[in-house]
């Protein structure tokens, strides 16, 4: 079951159903028309305008929840227009499953979630019984994703939460020698790792997907890397995977993630995922 609906678009908008709540906000993409008429969308529990925060009946401190597959999500909204989850994620968790059923016939096995946010990917791979490291730099967000673990009735055992940046994490993993069988990253564009220091995307991509590739276990892995903003696109990291791993023993492959409208059938826009998988695992669905 995944509780969530792009209800409309259009005029620089979007109009979703998440789980109970439903909320208007802003998408730069959607340049086309609405299809709901202006009395359906005003029905919205909140909106969320740039330079004026949310309006309506939901409050920042009004939680709730929804399901997304066997995972429960707490949500809540943000005063950058986030609600706690990315909808376009959800489309990859079918590959994920497939990839923790491929390795466990020959073992445990082991998932490190870098900017692993509040903790959808990790919840769904510690259910499905995989080891989890869930690796993001903010406290908050951490302790969100703690929240989401509890609910979902998962251990520290199960989802070791971490509190660093990412890249020093990988690089202090890759000087211990460990190893991971499945690896997900969704990299921001620009990170602030302390008030004197700071990366981008551009700058440590190849560094980033380098030490992924030193702690992938390479008889039996899965790294699978999503991003939102250009000017990155599915080739970018798709050449630097073949720059560091062996191809003749891999797949490499990327799509775009989109979400539709549950009526008209329209699709946003929202980035891509690449995945390089060992041949042993056949793909989803």
């Amino acid at each position: 079951m995944f509780d969530y609906q792009l209800l409309d678009s259009g005029d620089g908008q979007k109009f979703e159903r998440f789980g109970e709540r439903s909320i208007v906000r802003p998408c730069k993409t959607a340049i086309w028309s609405r299809k709901l008429d202006s009395t359906r969308w005003s029905k919205a529990d909140a909106q969320y305008e740039p330079d004026g925060g949310w309006k309506g009946r939901l409050r920042e401190d009004d939680p709730w929840s929804m399901q997304i597959g066997t995972c429960s999500m707490q949500l809540r909204l943000q005063r950058n227009g986030q609600v706690g989850i990315f909808p376009e994620h959800a489309s990859y968790l079918p590959s994920l499953t497939n990839a923790i059923e491929g390795f466990r016939k020959r073992g445990s096995v082991r998932v490190l979630n870098l900017f692993g946010y509040t903790g959808l990917a990790s919840v769904h791979c510690a259910l499905e019984g995989a080891e989890v490291v869930h690796v993001d730099i903010s406290r908050a967000v951490l302790e969100w994703a703690r929240s989401n673990m509890s609910v979902n009735h998962l251990s520290t055992e199960q989802v070791r939460l971490v509190e660093e940046d990412a890249l020093c994490y990988l690089a202090r993993e890759a000087r211990r020698g460990s190893r991971y069988n499945l690896i997900l990253l969704d990299p921001p564009s620009f990170s602030r790792v302390s008030k004197s220091k700071t990366w981008s995307l551009e700058e440590i991509a190849a560094e980033i997907v380098e030490l992924v590739a030193a702690v992938a276990d390479r008889e039996r892995f899965f790294i699978g890397l999503a991003h939102h903003s250009l000017p990155f696109r599915t080739e970018v990291f798709e050449n630097l995977l073949r720059d560091v791993l062996d191809v003749n023993e891999m797949d490499v492959e990327g799509h775009s993630l989109s979400v539709q409208e549950t009526l008209g059938g329209r699709k946003i826009p929202a980035g891509f995922f690449v995945c390089c998988r060992t041949r042993e695992i056949e793909h989803a669905g």
